[in-house]
């Protein structure tokens, strides 16, 4: 067993969980997602509390490191402290060395990288809240959990267009930005690229990445946890609009109630785009399909299958006077599908 599930064994989770927030009938209301009617379950037998809207599981420790905005090992040693017992913390290797390879190349950072950095659209304010860092002829790109947690790193070429995670990463279970943007109002931007992050949020924009043109279940639940509705902005191509088109479902479907919008720019991306603009126009789905040229029997299918009665009505009553149709004839046509 390890350290830290032994010391989870020991605590009292009702005394814990109480000293943070309201019980109600062994339920509260879960801090891992935006809640107003407790859905977190306290289990007593396993020490855990699971959330049945978020579907997230918590050990004790995990839920009061939630609570005090403070990483696992702050947060058992803490309670250990507290409420008299022993604990060691475990030692990653991987992350001292990750963090002792990024807090040099934060150290290394030169005029030239700077130069470099100024020329993508990424000022000081950015450089300094997320991190960067440079090593040699690259930009070092620190990535976090959302519990602030360093979690790997990015290397992005200066004189060419390469990339390079660190070795042995799986990078669809995380997010990039989501530790910054947290707690900001609806809705969150979500693009393929780490530097398009950073300035959205120089522009007072909400922005989270998801390292390419796919956003996987894992990272879109991480982000319904925080968020409610979204805008993608990923990239002017057709891997973006790909992309983009099974992000779409996929926040539908986990997330029916969810408000699924779509950034407008002409360039690229839309790190080219905040280049020279400070702000971003947003559109339907139905708007970006047919601005984009989608295929029609893409467009019909996303209509029918991830939209509720309310939005698919919309998008009929468009399709139809634009076609110079009956909406009659549009339901009609879905349901020949």
């Amino acid at each position: 067993m390890s350290k830290f599930k032994e010391l989870n064994s020991k605590l009292d989770i009702n005394l814990i969980v109480a000293e943070h927030t309201t019980i109600w009938a062994g339920k509260i209301l879960c801090p891992f997602h935006k809640d107003t009617n407790p859905s977190m379950i306290i289990n007593e037998d396993t020490n855990t509390l699971y959330c049945f809207t978020c579907k997230t599981l918590s050990d004790i420790i995990g839920f009061h490191a939630k609570m005090t905005n403070q990483s696992m090992v702050e947060a058992a040693k803490e309670l250990a402290t507290r409420h008299g017992f022993g604990f060691t913390a475990e030692i990653d290797p991987g992350l001292i060395l990750r963090k002792e390879f990024v807090n040099n190349a934060a150290e290394s950072l030169t005029d030239t990288h700077r130069e470099y950095l100024l020329k993508r659209g990424i000022e000081e304010s950015g450089i300094k809240r997320f991190n960067l860092g440079g090593a040699g002829g690259w930009i070092v790109q620190p990535i976090y959990d959302d519990n602030d947690k360093l979690v790997f790193f990015n290397k992005r070429g200066m004189l060419n267009k390469e990339h390079f995670i660190e070795k042995g990463v799986d990078k669809s279970n995380y997010v990039g930005g989501l530790n910054v943007v947290k707690g900001a109002p609806n809705p969150v931007f979500i693009t393929e690229g780490y530097f398009d992050v950073i300035q959205a949020w120089q522009e007072g924009i909400a922005c989270v990445n998801v390292f390419g043109s796919s956003l996987s279940e894992n990272q879109a639940r991480k982000i319904l946890k925080y968020f409610d509705d979204v805008v993608l902005a990923f990239d002017n191509d057709e891997a973006g609009f790909v992309g983009a088109t099974k992000a779409y479902r996929l926040i539908k479907e986990l997330s029916p109630s969810s408000e699924v919008k779509f950034a407008v720019f002409e360039t690229k991306d839309l790190g080219e785009h905040l280049y020279s603009n400070d702000s971003v126009e947003t559109m339907s789905y139905y708007q970006w399909s047919k601005r984009n040229n989608r295929p029609r029997k893409e467009l019909l299918y996303t209509i029918k299958d991830y939209m509720s009665p309310i939005e698919k009505k919309l998008n009929a009553l468009e399709i139809a006077k634009d076609l110079e149709v009956t909406v009659a004839d549009v339901y009609e046509e879905l349901e020949c599908l």
